[in-house]
């Protein structure tokens, strides 16, 4: 890592593409707010209309109304009705299906352009930020903005309810010790049903997920926070998997106070969790300041860091160079936490 080339990289996009970013983001950020506030006011007129029409009577509301329709909306209203009948008559359409058409076309347009002009400032983001960014840190470390950890992979770590929906994206892979790596941003969910035509999204992990192979001959240890699984209303069942089967091992040190440790084979565990392992886990918790979870299995060590959307740039505040160097030594301590921390541990099998 070159610490004048990573300076001289802060300096660049400072004076160059944070300002062609700002510009993108200002112009999602207000595109954004003048549709929530078109929306608003419609909103609050068909309500205002509906209270008004059951209280005077839909004529004599009208009546009231119409000094206000004429001054204001009067010349609009005539507009989109000569462009819908000249529509109607080139379509040989009624004017009901043009008038269709045209709230389709309008709400879909709409929606295409927020979607596009949101996808064009997160792609610049990624490519100039992020990709130059990573590219200035690890040169090993290749990054993929549209790909993630699979949904088979992030399963096989057994630690979170199974059968869940995965979206993810930024996905980052390389070899850190001369064993392969790759990680992602994750999120995992389930819709849960909240009425006959509702549903609510229930999240149960997003953050960073590691995957790491280890040639160790330990197997199926599970360790999860704590706060995760105790209690009256507790997550267990709902975020981490309930380890039915599984042994739970109380170390009987300063350790337990932090996490749970779930285990196919206790004297396994106690072999593989020794104080220097334990302490090196406790320093990745307390580097991080987040909830994570680990397991080993099937020759793979699997690593979550529950950090939200990590890679993500900002929408509705400006991009400051103090966030981006925040996420660059974010990125440092993960990628040391396993190389320095995790792995010379692991490999002393």
């Amino acid at each position: 890592m070159n610490t004048k080339s990573i300076k001289y990289f802060f300096q660049e996009i400072k004076n160059q593409t944070l300002k062609d970013l700002e510009q993108k983001r200002k112009v999602l950020f207000y595109t954004g707010i003048f549709y929530t506030v078109i929306g608003t006011l419609l909103l609050i007129c068909g309500v205002l209309y509906s209270v008004g029409v059951l209280y005077y009577g839909k004529e004599e509301f009208e009546k009231i109304i119409l000094p206000f329709y004429e001054n204001y909306f009067a010349p609009i209203v005539t507009w989109i009705q000569s462009l819908l009948s000249t529509l109607s008559e080139w379509a040989s359409i009624p004017f009901q299906w043009a008038l269709c058409i045209f709230i389709i076309l309008l709400i879909g347009g709409s929606a295409a352009l927020y979607l596009w002009l949101q996808s064009r400032y997160v792609n610049t983001f990624k490519n100039r930020i992020n990709k130059k960014l990573f590219q200035q840190l690890n040169p090993g470390i290749k990054y993929s903005p549209e790909e993630h950890i699979s949904k088979k992979d992030f399963e096989n770590s057994g630690l979170f309810t199974p059968n869940c929906s995965y979206t993810g994206n930024d996905h980052c892979s390389g070899i850190i010790v001369d064993h392969p790596l790759e990680f992602s941003e994750m999120q995992a969910y389930i819709m849960r049903s909240a009425g006959q035509y509702s549903a609510s999204k229930s999240v149960l992990f997003h953050g960073l997920f590691l995957k790491l192979s280890l040639p160790s001959s330990m197997e199926g240890i599970y360790i999860v926070p704590k706060k995760t699984d105790v209690g009256v209303l507790s997550l267990k069942g709902r975020k981490i998997n309930s380890f039915k089967g599984k042994k739970k091992w109380n170390s009987q040190t300063d350790f337990d106070q932090q996490f749970n440790i779930y285990c196919d084979n206790i004297s396994q565990a106690q072999l593989f969790l020794t104080e220097d392992r334990k302490n090196n886990i406790l320093n990745i918790y307390t580097r991080f300041n987040k909830n994570i979870y680990l397991s080993i299995k099937n020759s793979y060590l699997y690593l979550a860091i529950e950090c939200g959307a990590f890679f993500e740039p900002p929408v509705k505040k400006a991009i400051r160079i103090e966030e981006i160097e925040k996420s660059a030594e974010f990125f440092i301590s993960f990628i040391n936490a396993v190389s320095s921390v995790l792995i010379p541990s692991f490999c002393k099998e």
